[in-house]
């Protein structure tokens, strides 16, 4: 291994290296001869102290995670095998089951409503007079005007509010079983008379 300007701080990974075995190296050079001591080590295939480093780490966090399940003795001389058991733990977290929306548009429908309407008009007409004296204003000129009229339709549109649309959410409770396996831990207990199992072990 391969440890390049190590520290102090490295003490311990290297003695847990050695422990296992291995050979570490840690050299300190100028920077001419840094190239020509890389090409030397090279040739061995080292391994980088960093990257040991991180296995390590992941190591130890996997061991603090195991169930300590070892054998151990007791004072009194007794063998304690501990028996472990996985337990199912279920929980429960809020997914997205998708989004209603209500859009609100128009729309124009043709609508049909009769009126009754009026019209005046002129009507001139010629008839006899009741006598025949001739009044004051006879023989000057006059006009008359009459204006004729006819009623249309008029129309006018009003919003009136005819209905409203509530829009809210409304929760249920429901029950789920939720299915998987866990291990445990067993111990079989054999005849010491025979190596072998003899059939008559039992199971706990």
């Amino acid at each position: 291994m391969l440890g390049a300007q190590a520290s102090h701080q490295d003490r311990s990974t290297y003695e847990k290296r050695v422990g296992r075995g291995e050979t570490v190296v840690a050299v300190t050079v100028s920077a001419q001869e840094s190239e020509t001591v890389m090409a030397v080590l090279e040739d061995a295939s080292p391994l980088e102290l960093d990257e040991r480093v991180e296995e390590d780490s992941k190591e130890d966090v996997a061991a603090e995670r195991a169930p300590r399940a070892a054998t151990r003795e007791t004072e009194k001389g007794e063998q304690v095998i501990p028996l472990s058991e996985e337990e199912l733990q279920v929980g429960k977290r809020t997914v997205n089951r998708g989004t209603t929306r209500i859009r609100r548009y128009v729309v124009e429908a043709p609508v049909e409503q009769a009126v009754s309407l009026r019209d005046q008009k002129v009507i001139v007409e010629r008839r006899r007079p009741v006598t025949d004296d001739a009044t004051g204003d006879a023989f000057t000129e006059k006009t008359v005007e009459v204006t004729e009229t006819s009623e249309v339709p008029v129309t006018e549109k009003v919003a009136r509010l005819k209905e409203e649309v509530v829009v809210r959410k409304e929760g249920a409770e429901r029950t789920e079983t939720v299915k998987d396996t866990v291990r445990r831990d067993r111990v079989a207990v054999e005849d010491a008379i025979d190596a072998k199992p003899t059939g008559r072990g039992s199971e706990a």
